[in-house]
């Protein structure tokens, strides 16, 4: 199920011509515009808190539809005594029951909530009152919230960008060191986990896949790899089962459609039953049973049995619809198709089983270039990814560890070398070329938004202007942003779609490499191309009657387009927050399609179980480029950072709670978004030096001379000094964030007195993190605390695998058929089609265990339904 927090994406568009509208924007409309979204946000946040205890379904799923070891424990009851619960829990709790991702994401929001806490704490008072006292003011045509900005700095004071060069090298030194000290922080929790106890003994932890393996490589690989302390516990050569995959995907299809028309059969012979109110009559025909055939012969006719069209004998190739397809009845048809599939399957899987027996070759089970290898030990599988098998740098040059079996791609495993780097080639001239195109019907949005003034002009547009004024609206108003709400949807599924076509091999590396291609789309589009054209469509007409004074335009309009971010970055926070407590799509999900299209007990179940999901690849980039917008404007419009300030501590709260009490996470990539975050709000300080540079060279006194080379030659300096600190640290982390060192620290020595970040004092906890953030960072600690290493201990308890105890086999090794799950009835028309399946074919599996009928003849399961094969 689709997470409403992925929704935000949809929100997170900026029109370059609501910017330029911004521009000057007082502090009349800014309030009129804000006093609004405040309203709606409070209207949902009112509905969810009169909801939250009624619908635990859909506002407190944790605490009862995941695993025990997963579960949050039931929060206060309430109007108001669940807020303060919010604020004494510490992030401990969000690992020890979320995982390493939802951890390291909230740590990630108030990171950002401290670093522009502390900013404008100590940016603010200094540059406010110069820029206010600059002297431009209306006089110079600044008004409005521009007077706050560099833009109100008038020619008689260039002398006050002195202050503004030494708070941009302070935001600079802050935010390097900054990162530092939480890429630190991740390898120490990191570490911490990855050689706890409980996770040391799953197979993940001790196994390596290695790809574009030489063919001469292949029958060796358990003899060079055991040089390792310890030796190697087991080889899985991986092998072609594209063809048997097919067909168990086909047989599982046919059980689903199985499985949906002998419910119906159930549903509608209980529906024609309580309509003709024949009680005794179903009472009295339980013993002639046999004699007249199938239960469901008493309550209905055989017309009124589901029905489906296949394709006829000989013509595969024709689609299965009415008049050209051939007209049967589903159950009997899928019946026998399952009875002949499971012979089919089976009977491949037991040559398979021969073949890997035997290590033979097969040309239907040919091996492929990549295996995996599980070692004794689990520091022999980190010395054995470090290593090279093969001199050739296009081969055996793809090594991964810790990878859990749910999150292997199994397709991409059987691609060569080639293959995989054509692949990766076509995916980034795709992305390139996305980024480009994307730009069009973005374009056409904003041409709409202005048709009106463009029929003034343009002949054949000239009806809109004689249009009545609802329509004219529509079009101009709500259409747009329709469309843009539509396209911003759609932007992160054809992404996912494009790098699930780059051929990588597990979900983990998928979703690192979506969080780079969506920031940069996010950034470019909703940023760049906001501030870039809101200035250029201001000044356009200015540049064309003087042309030299480009510089002096560019400096004067540049910072005004923050104005529109100052309302952007509040009203994202509000809407955001609200839609994300709200839950409008899983109502929708619950109270209204529910009842329509849950048609088996296997629907019903996985809605229930089916909590909004949260895909961290296209999650995190929603925050990173607000962060870097605020991070841009710091020094060009300081009141930048109070909004920011206030858009992260709505962020930081309203995630707390979805994290613990709501959000589910498909795959867990242990924490490994968050350094990549990290490493992408350079792009703000980036952004921010290059603005500077630019805007200090275009600084000029009221003689006309250029006073801004010294301030703009400093920033160059910085700006190179920051380039040269990436490097240095990408070099210094790229080892230690993927492998452990050899040595790990002992575990006894662990623990001791907790870190400022993570008090044991939980109500203390996050007062403590802002008010001593400057002494924790100058002295980061270089151990886990002890509450927090409890906590990563009862994470890696909680998540080890003793399911999948067949280790690295393919999941088409796995013969067995799927389970039809129906309901019980109190007719006993589903105890008699189990018995008609079993004489049919004795290894069709049907089962009516934990479901049942209601009186009034609705679907209704257990609602604790242990982990069998039914689910």
């Amino acid at each position: 199920m689709a997470s409403p927090l992925d929704s935000a994406g949809t929100a997170l568009y900026a029109s370059p011509e609501a910017a330029r509208h911004a521009q000057g924007l007082s502090l009349r409309n800014f309030l009129a515009s804000l006093v609004t979204s405040a309203a709606m946000f409070a209207t949902q946040v009112c509905v969810f808190v009169l909801l939250k205890d009624r619908l635990k379904q859909i506002y407190q799923p944790r605490t009862y539809y995941v695993p025990d070891g997963q579960r949050t424990v039931q929060g206060p009851s309430g109007t108001i005594s669940w807020i303060p619960r919010m604020f004494q829990l510490p992030d401990r709790i969000i690992l020890q029951h979320s995982g390493l991702d939802a951890f390291f994401f909230i740590r990630y929001i108030r990171t950002l909530l401290t670093i522009f806490t502390s900013l404008s704490v100590i940016i603010i008072p200094c540059l406010i009152p110069l820029n206010l006292l600059g002297g431009n003011d209306v006089a110079g045509g600044i008004q409005g919230l521009d007077r706050y900005s560099w833009a109100n700095i008038g020619l008689d004071h260039t002398a006050f960008y002195w202050a503004h060069l030494f708070m941009a090298l302070l935001v600079i030194v802050f935010i390097c060191y900054t990162i530092y000290v939480e890429l630190l922080f991740y390898v120490q929790v990191r570490n911490s986990y990855l050689v706890s106890p409980a996770h040391r003994l799953s197979e993940a932890a001790n196994t390596i896949l290695v790809t574009d393996i030489p063919e001469e490589d292949l029958p060796v690989l358990e003899d060079v790899y055991g040089i390792f302390p310890g030796g190697v516990h087991s080889v899985w050569i991986n092998r072609d089962l594209s063809t048997l995959s097919e067909k168990i995907q086909a047989r599982k299809k046919l059980a689903t459609t199985l499985e949906v028309a002998e419910t119906s059969l159930i549903l509608s012979a209980t529906k024609s039953f309580h309509q003709r109110k024949s009680h005794e009559l179903a009472q009295s025909s339980r013993a002639d049973t046999e004699k007249e055939g199938p239960l469901w012969r008493r309550y209905m006719k055989e017309k009124d049995r589901d029905h489906m069209y296949i394709p006829r004998q000989g013509c595969n190739w024709l689609p299965a619809i009415p008049l050209i397809g051939k007209r049967v009845d589903t159950i009997h048809h899928c019946l026998g198709e399952l009875a002949r599939m499971n012979r089919e399957i089976r009977a491949e899987s037991m040559e398979l089983a021969e073949v890997e027996s035997s290590g033979r070759e097969s040309s239907k089970y040919p091996r492929m270039k990549s295996a995996f290898v599980r070692f004794n030990t689990q520091s022999a599988a980190y010395m054995a990814c470090q290593t090279l098998l093969n001199s050739n740098p296009l081969h055996s040059s793809a090594r991964h560890i810790n990878i859990p079996v749910r999150e292997l791609r199994w397709s991409t495993l059987t691609q060569r070398w080639w293959n995989r780097y054509t692949r990766s080639g076509l995916v980034w001239i795709a992305i390139a070329s996305l980024l480009i195109i994307w730009a069009i019907p973005v374009a056409f949005t904003g041409f709409l938004s202005q048709i009106t003034t463009l029929g003034d002009f343009v002949s054949w547009l000239h009806w809109i202007s004689d249009a009545p004024a609802w329509l004219s609206g529509i079009i101009q108003g709500v259409l747009p942003q329709s469309m843009l709400v539509a396209l911003n949807a759609l932007l992160p599924l054809v992404l996912r779609v494009i790098t699930g076509w780059q051929g990588l091999s597990t979900e983990t590396t998928v979703e690192l490499s979506l969080q780079k291609y969506y920031f940069v789309f996010l950034f470019t589009q909703n940023f760049l191309t906001v501030s870039l054209s809101s200035s250029i469509t201001a000044i356009a007409q200015e540049i064309l009657h003087g042309p030299k004074s480009v510089p002096a335009l560019l400096a004067r309009n540049l910072p005004k387009a923050s104005n529109y971010f100052f309302s952007y970055l509040t009203l994202q926070g509000l809407s955001v927050s609200a839609g994300a407590f709200l839950q409008a799509g899983s109502l929708i999900n619950w109270l209204v399609l529910a009842p329509w299209t849950d048609r088996t007990p296997r629907q019903k179940w996985e809605r229930q179980m089916g909590l909004p999901e949260i895909r961290w690849g296209t999650f995190y980039p929603l925050y990173t480029t607000l962060a870097c917008i605020g991070l841009t404007y710091s020094i060009i419009a300081p009141l930048i950072l109070p909004f920011s300030v206030a858009t992260f501590s709505l962020f930081w709260f309203v995630f707390r709670y979805n994290l613990l009490y709501v959000s589910a996470f498909p795959y867990d990539t242990g924490g490994q978004l968050y350094p990549t975050a990290l490493k992408q709000l350079f792009t703000g300080v980036y952004m921010m030096e290059l603005c500077l540079i630019g805007l200090f060279l275009s600084i000029r006194d009221d003689q006309g001379v250029f006073t801004g080379i010294g301030q703009a030659v400093v920033m160059m300096i910085a700006t190179t000094s920051t380039v040269i600190y990436q490097l240095l640290l990408g070099n210094i982390f790229s080892s230690i964030l993927k492998y452990l060192p050899a040595f790990p620290k002992d575990r006894e020595d662990e623990g001791g007195k907790s870190d400022l970040s993570h008090s044991s004092a939980p109500a203390l906890d996050h007062l403590r993190y802002l008010g001593h953030t400057c002494y924790g960072w100058m002295r980061p600690s270089k151990e886990v605390p002890l509450d927090l290493q409890e906590s990563i201990d009862e994470l890696a308890r909680n998540e080890l695998d003793v399911t999948d105890r067949r280790g690295y086999k393919h999941k088409a090794t796995d013969h067995r058929s799927p389970v039809v799950w129906i309901p019980k009835d109190d007719l006993g028309i589903s105890e008699d089609e189990i018995a008609h399946a079993k004489n049919y074919a004795s290894d069709i599996r049907i089962r009516n265990d934990f479901a049942d009928l209601d009186d009034k003849g609705r679907i209704r399961i257990s609602q604790n339904i242990p982990k069998t094969d039914i689910v």
